[in-house]
C-alpha cells in the first residue's frame, strides 16, 4: 500500500470513532508508541523523523487543499546522528509521544493518534 496523502482531525472522544469505524466495516489491527521530532519549517511544510515499532523515518510533507502530502518517508539507519544534523540545522519545534492506533477501512488506513499531553486526532 503506498500512502500520498494525510488528512488530520482533531477528535474528542476516540472510544466513540473507534465504536462507529467498528460498526462501518473497520478492523483494529494494533497499536504501536510513537515519538516524532519536528523541526522548524516554514508553515506549509512539515520535517520530522518518527521513531516506531517498524524503525527510525525521515518525514517531509507538504500541506496542499487542507491535507497533507507526503513527499518523503525514508527508513534511516541512526536516528540520534540525523536528529542532531537537522537540529543544527532548523532547531526542534517540538516533541510529541503517542499511541497510535491502526484500522483497516477498505482501501484506507486509519490511524488514532493520543497524544501525550495534547490531544486525539
Amino acid at each position: 500500500m503506498v500512502i500520498t496523502e494525510e488528512l488530520k482531525v482533531r477528535i474528542k472522544d476516540y472510544k466513540k470513532i473507534e465504536k462507529k469505524l467498528k460498526q462501518l466495516g473497520a478492523k483494529y489491527t494494533r497499536e504501536i508508541s510513537v515519538v516524532d521530532t519536528y523541526f522548524n519549517q516554514p508553515s506549509k511544510k512539515v520535517l520530522k523523523t518518527t521513531e516506531d515499532d517498524k524503525g527510525d523515518f525521515l518525514v517531509e510533507l507538504e500541506k496542499k487543499a487542507g491535507k497533507f502530502q507526503i513527499l518523503k518517508y525514508d527508513k534511516i539507519d541512526n536516528v540520534l546522528a540525523l536528529k542532531r544534523k537537522l537540529e543544527n540545522q532548523f532547531g526542534i519545534k517540538t516533541v510529541l509521544k503517542k499511541k497510535r492506533r491502526f484500522f483497516d477501512f477498505g482501501k484506507f488506513m486509519v490511524n488514532i493518534n493520543l497524544i501525550n499531553n495534547i490531544g486525539e486526532f
